[in-house]
């Protein structure tokens, strides 16, 4: 009971607190964002969620001509590559998927031990291994090569030892792309990959790869190596 109650008030928190503010001289409302409404529930009989995450959390959302509406309860749908978001309406909440193509990234705001954590998800890339332009990718570094998360959950089903029945779960999956002169290319990991990448700044990238002794195959190498690289473009 006490676990059901502090749900229902995050969720009054989160909704509660989002308070629509308008930038970019569109005069958009959250009315302007287009979706349909969610019609049921996931199966229960599935284990885990199918979202980023399961709670509301406060996100910020580009439209496609630039207006941003911000302070929007949203969780997005990794399962099925949707945003949702919480409108509110005569005081009555209503959960909504918003309609492929009608927006161009949102910003969701995380909690984290310290503090808030802007996580940035974008539409709009070129396809690449199946993935079309309406997939959502998280921007993790953005500039003339920027690197990006594709994150998609799937349903796995699972016979314990000993067991006759089968269970279900979600499975979270990701995989890294370098978007630069209009291409994705899905990254590989080590150094090789990225010198033949940044080719035009080999030497630069090779000392620096040598200086701070990263080998290229962690995230955190490659944001470090791609931030370099952006910051002595000309």
């Amino acid at each position: 009971m006490k676990h059901l109650l502090s749900q229902f008030l995050f969720f009054s928190v989160v909704v509660c607190s989002a308070q629509v503010n308008v930038s970019g001289g569109f005069g958009a409302v959250i009315s302007d964002i287009k979706g349909t409404p969610v019609v049921s529930n996931r199966n229960a009989e599935i284990d885990g969620s199918p979202f980023l995450t399961d709670t509301w959390l406060t996100g910020d959302i580009t439209l496609k001509n630039s207006a941003k509406v911000s302070g929007i309860a949203t969780r997005l749908n990794l399962a099925t590559n949707e945003l949702h978001i919480m409108k509110t309406e005569n005081g009555v909440n209503s959960e909504i998927i918003v309609q492929k193509g009608s927006i161009d990234a949102v910003t969701i705001f995380e909690p984290s031990v310290s503090g808030l954590i802007a996580r940035n998800f974008r539409i709009g890339f070129p396809s690449v291994d199946g993935f079309d332009e309406n997939t959502f990718y998280e921007v993790v570094v953005s500039g003339q090569a920027s690197l990006v998360k594709n994150l998609r959950k799937k349903v796995i089903e699972e016979k314990p030892f000993n067991s006759a029945v089968a269970t279900k779960k979600f499975v979270e999956y990701e995989n890294y792309y370098i978007f630069t002169g209009g291409k994705m290319i899905r990254y590989k990991k080590g150094k090789e990959f990225v010198l033949q990448i940044l080719s035009d700044k080999k030497a630069e990238i090779e000392s620096f790869l040598a200086e701070k002794k990263l080998k290229c195959r962690s995230e955190n190498d490659c944001v470090k190596v791609l931030e370099y690289y952006n910051s002595i473009i000309d």
